[in-house]
């Protein structure tokens, strides 16, 4: 089996604060994407979401995610009706590091579906979705829901050849 080859497509890192960062045009030519964001919060508390393809409508989604802390664990499951990936919550003291593997992106031929891995001050998560269309990936918002990215706060995204 081929070792994976990880390439940088495109990266950001602020240089002042900003509610929304956009992947755009993502190129279709490698199996999975992976998209790396070391964030701290602007002014307040907040929390951000992960927008694929621009979507303003809802689609079905599913997802399951387990959580660990000192003190506590935590597991939980939902289908709903969204447009989005949530962060968790984001401060403005600490950094929180998400990790989002998009599984065949660029596949039209299933739904589309992500594995996601958070570190932040107080716990840890991981969790999977599954969005109910099968359209490409080809663009990805990161998006501040009540407050904005904090200036420094680093966003990556890589592309993965098979």
């Amino acid at each position: 089996m081929a070792t994976p080859t990880y390439t940088l497509i495109d990266s950001v890192t602020l240089s002042s604060s900003a509610t929304t960062v956009t992947f755009s045009s993502i190129d279709q030519s490698y199996r999975d994407l992976v998209l790396v964001t070391d964030v701290i919060s602007d002014t307040a508390n907040t929390s951000g979401r992960i927008r694929l393809n621009s979507m303003a409508g809802s689609t079905d989604y599913q997802y399951v995610s387990m959580a660990a802390s000192s003190s506590a664990t935590r597991s939980d499951e939902s289908t709903t009706n969204g447009i989005y990936m949530n962060f968790a919550s984001i401060e403005t003291s600490f950094r929180t590091l998400n990790v989002y593997n998009f599984l065949d992106y660029s596949d039209t031929s299933k739904y589309t579906s992500a594995l996601w891995r958070l570190k932040e001050q107080y716990y840890v998560l991981a969790g999977c979705w599954r969005f109910s269309y099968t359209a490409a990936v080809t663009n990805i918002d990161c998006i501040a829901t009540s407050d904005a990215w904090g200036a420094s706060s680093s966003f990556y995204l890589y592309g993965i050849e098979a």
